[in-house]
């Protein structure tokens, strides 16, 4: 059984808990909405993951990862760069997890397709293109567009096709004078270690958010595009070079369905009662954010970043 606790605002916190509602093994033991309650509640009752609803602060955070505590953050948080990484280093010393949202571990379609690229369906794996679009907002101004879109598809390459080498990434930034949107664009070229090349487009120019990637290797293509219909189409080289583009049989069934907030939640309890490996681990969050710090410095100073084999980038 697995204890959970659930920090933030009222209306913060009711909506998280009906998710955990469903979570087979989840139990429910507290929550708090302020530092002071969740100090006294750590200190009074064993609690064994912190949901933070909403905003989690540097210090609250501290507490439940001081307190041996696994941390989930059940929505976008607003808390600073700075305190999370605090966190999920404390995290990763304590050999716990630290879970953020929006992870492409459990999306439906960047799920399957790893499934399918490990089980062969490209071959050996060559130019990966990724594209990430949200819409454009003056909020973006004090924002990092690597760090808010671009984590997710770094995580999930290193999830998929192994530790990255070197990251080459370019920003252009406009704000517009009449509206005050910060318009941004990137692209980060990543040398995988196994040979891959992946080119990861980050876009805060768009008028709806929209993901998209195109996965080849020597046997085949892979190609998901948000805004078409069919969730993954699969083409199969031909003879003669040619390619056979189709559908692949019984995917949309296999997505349908699915509730990443909830399978999320499923895994980490899993994961604590002996049933299943973590998924996402703060280690994971950890290496995603090195790619960010090194596809910052590269769009700074305009040069190639090596990664170290650690995964730090220096």
């Amino acid at each position: 059984m697995g204890r959970v606790a659930v920090v933030g605002a009222k209306d913060a916190v009711d909506e998280q808990l009906g998710i955990w509602a469903r979570v087979r093994g989840a139990k429910l033991v507290g929550r708090a909405e302020s530092l002071q309650e969740l100090q006294n509640l750590l200190a009074e009752t064993k609690v064994e993951v912190v949901e933070f609803a909403g905003e989690a602060d540097g210090a609250a955070l501290a507490a439940a990862a001081q307190a041996g505590a696994h941390i989930f953050i059940g929505s976008c948080p607003r808390s600073g760069e700075h305190e999370l990484l605090q966190a999920a280093r404390l995290c990763q010393q304590k050999g716990r997890v630290l879970q953020l949202p929006d992870t492409l571990r459990f999306c439906p379609e960047y799920e399957l397709a790893r499934e399918h690229v490990r089980n062969g369906a490209i071959g050996k794996p060559g130019v990966l293109r990724l594209r990430r679009g949200a819409v454009a907002s003056a909020e973006n101004a004090d924002r990092c567009l690597f760090a808010s879109l671009g984590w997710r598809e770094f995580d999930w390459l290193r999830w998929t096709f192994g530790e990255v080498e070197r990251v080459q990434a370019n920003q252009v930034v406009h704000t517009d004078a009449a509206t005050g949107q910060v318009l941004s664009y990137a692209l980060v070229i990543l040398k995988m270690r196994a040979g891959a090349i992946a080119q990861v487009e980050l876009s805060w120019a768009e008028s709806a958010e929209q993901s998209f990637f195109e996965l080849t290797g020597d046997a085949g293509m892979l190609l998901h595009d948000s805004r078409e219909s069919s969730p993954i189409r699969w083409s199969r080289g031909g003879a003669g070079g040619r390619a056979d583009a189709s559908a692949a049989g019984g995917w949309d069934s296999r997505l349908a369905g699915i509730d990443p907030p909830w399978k999320q939640r499923d895994n980490l309890i899993r994961h604590l009662a002996g049933e299943e490996a973590v998924r996402l681990n703060a280690e994971d969050w950890l290496r995603a954010m090195d790619i960010v710090q090194a596809a910052r410095e590269s769009a700074k100073t305009g040069q190639t970043v090596q990664l170290a084999e650690g995964g730090v980038a220096r």
